[in-house]
Formats: C-alpha cells, structure tokens, sequence
C-alpha cells in the first residue's frame, strides 16, 4: 500500500524542502520509494541539477528502497525523444552505480 508522497514538479527541486525528513525517516525499509520523472523542462532544464538531486537524496537515504521510471518517449512531441533517450542513458549509468532498479516504459 503507497502512503508516502512526494509533490510534483522538477527533480531538481526535490529536496528536504519538498521530502520531508520525518515522511522518509518514517519509512520502513520493506516501502519502495518511486521516482518518476515528466519532460516538461527536458530540453531547458540543467541535467546536472537534477543528477546532484538524485545522487543527494539516494546517499542521505541509503537504507531505502528505491525504484525509478525512466522518461517514456512522447508521440505527442517527437521532437523531444533525442533528449529523452540521452537523459535516460544518464539516469541508468547513475542507477546501475548504486543498483537500483529501474522500469523503462518503452
């Protein structure tokens, strides 16, 4: 059962603002923490920021469970799957460097 949240928006906000301490100390280690991220600023958005993120939270955390989806190809906005392709290449090196798991949606 999914009863921990994290509010929408750029990864690279996430952060102790927006993953409150308490919720995540709160956790049992048997709950896996899903990431998802959107490609909304995919194209403007500094990659690196959103890496530092996840590398910050993963590290701080390091007895949880985590599970992330990687960005799902838009058939809406073709135009933004070169971008896509090269942030989920990134975003797996960085999974597979601390084994975890990812869904790839495409």
């Amino acid at each position: 059962m999914w009863n921990h949240f994290l509010n929408p928006g750029p990864v690279s906000l996430v952060s102790e603002t927006q993953v409150p301490t308490c919720t995540m100390n709160n956790m049992s280690q048997n709950e896996r923490i899903v990431y998802f991220c959107g490609t909304n600023d995919i194209e403007s958005r500094n990659w690196s920021l959103v890496f530092e993120s996840i590398e910050h939270i993963v590290n701080k955390y390091e007895n949880h469970r985590y599970c992330f989806i990687l960005v799902p190809l838009r058939l809406d906005r073709p135009h933004l799957n070169s971008a896509i392709q090269k942030f989920n290449k990134k975003l797996k090196a960085l999974l597979l460097s601390h084994d975890i798991p990812y869904l790839d949606p495409s």
